[in-house]
Formats: structure tokens, C-alpha cells, sequence
């Protein structure tokens, strides 16, 4: 077995019961304790906390402290998962757990993508951010089914379960990377904390557009998410069920479409790419706000997936293509900030949106979608060109 493989499966067996982070929204929510627009802006506020820490942690694990970043994830997730303990917890509880969960999955995300991801260099990264994607994605099905069948009944031992196969993703990945520093950083310049920040401030002078337009697609599917079982609460209709529903379709589309997307994308260019993704995104989202049909919701459920699939490994690529390859740590750290940047606007995005009538909230997504690839493709103008050549392409399993 190669160490990817490995860490492959470590990544589907924590995410296959992480429960604790999936079902965030409705342990919030669920006593009454808090209220939904509550619940999301302590999601926010977390993801904006976390977000701004993600580039140190990224120089932590340049720095070769991964002792320091374990501890930090065990004691954040070990207070989140006892402030879930109990159904009936109170307000501030929740908003304590919440916070230091999110903080502990934004950092185990940015160590998933250095040790996946930014260690990799050209075709291989592209691969390695698919396969992440994909698997990812079956282990969301998976814990979206066990939630759905067993979670009330089965609570803690499954917050248990949670804990645990969190700690070991950690401690796996934290100590591939060790291994990997080991042998190959010895001797090299580390970057310091003013070498970070300089790198972001430059990327982002060279890149800004580049990565305003990706951020407002991403933001866009992002929010559709919670903006489709809100719609339905906001119809009367509200049921965690279809929450689920969404959810496994979502992860399910994923599963099943990698493979030949896969094949039908591989030797397009990046421009194509992106432009399909986008378009699909566009159409899907605009199901939802104009139709009361569970079943028509689903069809668009299914075509922003298949949007989502050919666009997210590929975007990921473009802002990995932004940071200097030199520092891995930093990149990830600074790609995961953006990602967190785009939850914490989505919340924002679908209370404007459950404000607006459904037919303008239609043409917002629409807008958005199209209007964020479109300063993307601006920005390549003045921007050399990272992504017009196949060996760029992802790969989409």
C-alpha cells in the first residue's frame, strides 16, 4: 500500500463519522436553544476565526511543529464533542463547541491538503485533489446515511466513534508529513511568519481577481446547500429528511459521476472546463426558487452537482497555482483561509437570498455563478495563463 492510498482511506474513515462537523446546523438548532439565523452566524464567526489562523498553522507545519498542531486538534475536538454531549445543552455551550469544532476541522483540512495536495507538484497534484474530492465525498454519503439512520438513538457512542477516527486522521496525516520534512526539507531555508504574510499579499496582488471570481461561484453553490432546505422550512415544510435527502444526492452525484467525468474532461482545456462547470452550476440553481417540487429541487440538485464535479478539483488547482510551490504549508493554509472566506459569505448569501422573491433570488445565483467565471477569464488578460494546457487538467477519480 503507498502512503496516498493510506492516507486516502484514513481520509474516509474519519469523514465517514464525522458527525459532529456534518450535522453542525442541527445540533445547534435542534433543543430550540438557538435560532436558525443564530446557528449561522456562530458558523460564521467560527469559520472567520479559523480562517485567519489557517496560514500560521500552515507556517506551524513548514516550522516541523506537528506535535503542537495535534494538540491543538485534540483538545479543540475533545471540548466540541462535549458540548454536543447532551441534547439539551445550553445556548452558550453550543456556541463554545461550535466554534472550537470549526476551528478543528479548518485545521485538519489544511493538514489533508498539504500532505494530499500541496506536496504534490503539476499532473500529480491536479490527481491527488481529485481523488481527495472524490473520496471525500463517499465518505459524506456514508456518514449521511448512518446520521439519518442511527443518530438519535445512538448519540454519543457515535460522537465517540467521531472523536477517535478524528484524532487518528490527525495523527496520520501529521505523521506523513514529519516523515516527508524529514527527507526532503533538511537543509532548506524555513519560512518565517513575515515570509508568509508577504507571500499571501503578493498572490493576492498578482491574483486577486483570479481568485474574487473563482470565491463568487464557490460562494454561490456553497450557500445553495443551506438554501435549499431553508426554502422548504421557509414553505412550511421544514423536515430534517430533506436535509439528508439533499446531502446524500449531493455526495451520491458525486460517486457516481467522477468516473466518467473523468474521461469526457480529461483532455479538455481549462477554459472548457470551467465554462461547462459554470453553466451547469448556473442551471441548477435555478430549480429550486421556482418550482414547490420535491422531485424537479432533486434534477436541479443533480445538474449543480455535476456542475460542482467538474469545477471544484479544477478551481482548487487554480488557487494552488496562485502560492509559491516552495512553501506547501503556506499554500494550503492560505487556499483553506479562502475556502473559509466562502463559508462564512454563504450564510450571508442565503438569508438575502430567503429575503428576496424567489424568482430574483433565481436570478441572483444565476448571476453570481456566471458573473464570478467571468472575472475569473478577465483576469487571465492581464494574468499569464496557469491552466490551458492538459497536463494542468484534473481528474475527476
Amino acid at each position: 500500500m503507498n502512503s496516498r492510498t493510506m492516507l486516502l482511506g484514513l481520509i474516509f474513515l474519519s469523514q465517514s463519522f464525522n458527525f459532529a462537523l456534518t450535522l453542525q446546523p442541527m445540533l445547534l438548532t435542534q433543543s430550540g436553544a438557538l435560532l436558525p439565523i443564530q446557528a449561522g452566524l456562530t458558523l460564521a464567526f467560527g469559520s472567520l476565526i479559523s480562517g485567519v489562523m489557517q496560514p500560521y498553522l500552515g507556517s506551524l507545519l513548514d516550522h516541523g511543529r506537528v506535535k503542537r498542531t495535534f494538540a491543538l486538534i485534540a483538545i479543540t475536538y475533545v471540548i466540541g464533542i462535549y458540548g454536543y454531549w447532551s441534547p439539551n445543552a445550553p445556548a452558550w455551550v453550543l456556541v463554545l463547541s461550535c466554534l472550537v469544532l470549526v476551528m478543528s476541522g479548518l485545521t485538519q483540512r489544511t493538514i489533508i491538503s498539504m500532505a494530499v495536495v500541496a506536496s504534490c507538484r503539476g499532473e500529480e497534484r491536479a490527481e491527488a485533489s481529485s481523488m481527495r474530492y472524490l473520496v471525500s465525498n463517499a465518505a459524506l454519503a456514508v456518514s449521511s446515511g448512518i446520521a439519518l439512520l442511527t443518530f438519535k438513538e445512538w448519540r454519543r457512542e457515535l460522537l465517540v466513534i467521531d472523536l477517535i477516527t478524528s484524532l487518528i486522521l490527525a495523527a496520520g496525516m501529521l505523521r506523513h508529513l514529519k516523515k516527508k520534512m524529514s527527507l526532503t526539507c533538511v537543509g532548506r531555508p524555513r519560512t518565517t511568519m513575515k515570509e508568509s504574510r508577504d507571500l499571501l499579499l503578493a498572490a493576492m496582488k498578482i491574483h486577486g481577481k483570479r481568485i474574487s471570481g473563482l470565491s463568487l461561484t464557490t460562494i454561490c453553490f456553497s450557500a445553495n446547500l443551506t438554501y435549499l432546505p431553508l426554502l422548504f422550512a421557509k414553505r412550511g415544510s421544514a423536515d430534517t429528511d430533506i436535509q439528508a435527502m439533499i446531502l446524500m444526492g449531493n455526495a451520491l452525484v458525486v460517486i457516481l459521476a467522477a468516473k466518467p467525468l473523468r474521461k469526457l474532461t480529461r483532455h479538455w482545456t481549462g477554459h472548457r472546463i470551467g465554462k461547462v462547470g459554470t453553466a451547469l452550476i448556473a442551471a441548477g440553481v435555478l430549480f429550486a426558487p421556482l418550482t414547490d417540487s420535491l422531485p424537479w429541487v432533486l434534477l436541479g440538485v443533480l445538474i449543480w452537482t455535476l456542475g460542482e464535479v467538474i469545477f471544484i478539483p479544477w478551481e482548487q488547482l487554480q488557487l494552488f497555482n496562485c502560492f509559491d510551490d516552495s512553501s506547501p504549508g503556506v499554500a494550503s493554509g492560505a487556499v483553506s483561509f479562502l475556502f473559509s472566506v466562502c463559508q462564512i459569505l454563504a450564510p450571508v448569501l442565503t438569508t438575502l437570498l430567503l429575503a428576496l422573491p424567489d424568482a430574483l433570488s433565481a436570478l441572483v445565483m444565476v448571476s453570481l455563478s456566471i458573473g464570478g467565471y467571468a472575472i475569473y477569464r478577465r483576469s487571465l488578460l492581464t494574468v499569464p495563463r496557469v491552466d490551458s494546457t492538459p497536463t494542468d487538467l484534473p481528474s475527476a477519480a
